[in-house]
């Protein structure tokens, strides 16, 4: 694959045998689920159908507030097959901050835990990812939006460290080349398993979290829900 050529960074684990497992959910450590890249690309297509039904359109802004959670990633890679932006969002950020990243962004729509609720309704519509991500669902296969290799596939935010946080964005193209190299770099392949603790709108946890999918093997996940292709819990 070249730099040239149309791609979608959101399918870079669609290939993957769908029995294989994808995910170890430990979210909710009393009821932990293994779910398979079958149900995992479910979701994501799910999602995808679901974003283009609710009006959203190519290049739009999805901002993502919340902890981990299966459904965080479902939203975040079925975005991206739907050309959509996704903007992962650090939560611990004050209040005005949040609302000033919300806005610099432009996001048409916010997914938000219980916490993140109020202040992301102050500047966009929002829908709860615990109990409302639902009514977002439009079940079937989707076959991804075709996008230039230079086509923004994430919106990222720095971290506020050395002032305002300020947008970074990242191409599906340069995401696919970085993630192959890093998976086999590090010797990463279908038998790898790969622990991500930390929160997804790190740089790190997003990184790990991509490269483990990217090369087939299993992420172990921590957070505080779930997502499978047929409905979310």
């Amino acid at each position: 694959m070249t730099l040239a050529e149309s791609v979608n960074f959101g399918d870079v684990f669609r290939a993957h045998p769908s029995e294989r497992i994808a995910l170890n959910d430990l979210s909710r450590p009393s009821q932990p689920r293994d779910w398979t890249f079958g149900e995992f690309n479910g979701a994501c297509d799910t999602l995808a159908r679901g974003m283009l039904r609710q009006g959203l359109c190519r290049g739009d802004r999805v901002a993502l507030l919340a902890l981990n959670r299966g459904s965080y990633l479902a939203a975040l890679f079925g975005a991206m097959r739907a050309g959509i932006v996704p903007v992962p969002v650090n939560v611990k950020f004050p209040v005005a901050t949040l609302r000033d990243v919300l806005k610099d962004c432009g996001a048409k729509l916010a997914i938000a835990d219980a916490e993140n609720l109020a202040v992301a309704s102050t500047v966009c519509p929002v829908i709860d990812i615990d109990n409302d991500l639902l009514a977002l669902a439009d079940p079937g296969p989707f076959v991804s939006v075709p996008v230039a290799a230079d086509g923004i596939a994430l919106h990222l935010y720095t971290s506020e460290s050395t002032g305002r946080p300020k947008g970074v964005l990242l191409g599906h193209g340069g995401q696919i080349w970085n993630i192959r190299v890093l998976a086999r770099a590090r010797g990463l392949g279908s038998d790898a398993a790969m622990l991500v603790a930390a929160p997804r709108y790190h740089k790190n946890a997003l990184v790990a979290s991509k490269i483990a999918l990217t090369a087939g093997g299993r992420m172990v996940k921590s957070g505080s829900c779930w997502i499978n292709g047929l409905g979310m819990r």
